[in-house]
């Protein structure tokens, strides 16, 4: 709880977008200023619309609850773990974690306890569902959040605050500038502001494409195979395949296999494109029997996407002054990292809380990083030794099937 005569008490602070990591920052920090001293102003920018695009938000993802660190127990402290349990498309997540051979025989399940008290170790849940709840839990805060308003070019200046550009883009690509007292990144992993400010820090494809989509089966037929599961499928050679569910009628589905050069997604999507990647993944998956073929050929082509597997560093803060970077735009990680979300829930929770009860700016920074770096640093390594063992022509099951690496495991397709 902020105490009276806090660094922060009538400050100005800006948050640049209001994905997960960006609105569980600013949920964390309404809700544990107290009342001894006068909050600072929190308003939130995303160059996005409220509205959800399939393509970047229709795939679910896993929030984990093993652990004192993970997403379930963040929501938890946040009073959204209701909400979220609710809006899952599966509890209990890990016991239902399912790894198939290319015949789809799967290998026997595992489970992990969950956290204390927690309901359950782990939840899958829709993208847009999970943000939908952090926003409307932002809005009900009294939060402030721009929609459609991306922010550029920050700039560190002489008196301590931050300069920032904001563009508006249902206004002609309108501009304007405005200062804030601290600077909160959480712009996603293609961040703009951290090109401007760590222009060498780029993210570093791993090797790995994916394709994938939604696959809708008519009357809620989902084959046996993967009905009330989710998982991988490994091959041994060289290709694998995500599944896991989006509704009740709807399986996310992601390919993945190695390849030398990153390919772009399409600059135009048409029916003939979507057409041409159905083709592609049904020949790139020919070793995996049905149904896959037929997932595939169901699959809705608003939600078809091409991607390389990128991911990218963590950095600390010591040479950035009233700025600090969160969630993807600090760390960026790759699809099999799967971690993802609980990784940024965290980041957002921690940084609110330090800057909360600290004495200092730069102790509240100092100390968030000395969590941050590490926590991401672990994902970061789990998620090359997983694009190594699903992707290899000789296949290590154990990589996946003990229960210790289950929570390690946990994987969501991104798009931003």
């Amino acid at each position: 709880m902020a105490a009276q005569g806090h660094f922060l008490e009538g400050s100005d602070i800006v948050v640049a977008g209001a994905g997960v990591a960006g609105i569980a920052f600013a949920i964390t920090l309404k809700k544990q200023w107290g009342e001894n001293a006068r909050p600072p102003r929190v308003v939130v920018y995303d160059r996005d619309k409220r509205e959800v695009d399939l393509r970047r938000q229709g795939y679910s993802q896993t929030l984990s609850g093993i652990k004192e660190d993970t997403g379930l127990v963040v929501l938890k402290q946040l009073g959204l773990l209701g909400q979220v349990i609710n809006g899952a498309v599966m509890t209990d997540a890990i016991s239902k974690f399912t790894i198939w051979d290319k015949n789809w025989i799967a290998s026997p399940s595992f489970n992990v306890p969950a956290y204390g008290d927690m309901p359950t170790s782990a939840v899958r849940i829709p993208r847009h569902a999970l943000r939908m709840i952090l926003i409307e839990a932002a809005e009900a805060a009294g939060i402030e959040v721009h929609w459609g308003v991306s922010c550029e070019a920050p700039e560190c200046l002489d008196d301590g605050r931050v300069r920032i550009r904001l563009r508006n883009a249902g206004d002609g690509g309108s501009t304007e500038a405005t200062t804030c007292d601290l600077l909160i990144v959480a712009d996603g992993a293609n961040s703009k502001m951290r090109t401007s400010l760590r222009p060498d820090d780029t993210l570093q494809y791993t090797g790995l494409m994916m394709m994938g989509g939604v696959a809708e089966f008519p009357g809620g037929a989902v084959p046996e195979h993967i009905k009330d599961k989710w998982g991988m499928v490994l091959t041994d050679q060289g290709v694998s395949c995500f599944l896991s569910p989006t509704s009740n009628l709807g399986f996310h589905w992601g390919l993945s296999w190695r390849e030398q050069s990153p390919r772009a997604p399409p600059a135009a999507w048409s029916v003939e494109g979507t057409q041409s990647l159905k083709s592609e993944a049904v020949r790139r998956g020919h070793v995996i029997a049905e149904p896959f073929a037929t997932i595939v050929e169901l699959t809705d082509p608003s939600t078809m996407f091409i991607m390389a597997g990128m991911d990218k560093q963590p950095f600390s803060h010591q040479h950035l002054r009233g700025i600090v970077f969160i969630g993807d735009s600090n760390h960026a990680f790759s699809p099999l990292a799967g971690n993802g979300a609980n990784v940024a829930l965290k980041d957002g929770y921690d940084l609110a809380e330090q800057l909360c009860k600290a004495s200092s700016m730069d102790d509240a920074i100092s100390q968030y990083d000395s969590e941050s770096v590490p926590r991401a640093l672990r994902t970061l390594d789990r998620s090359h030794e997983r694009i190594a063992s699903a992707h290899t022509t000789q296949l290590d099951h154990d990589q996946f099937t003990h229960g210790s690496g289950a929570n390690d495991f946990l994987v969501g397709q991104r798009h931003r």
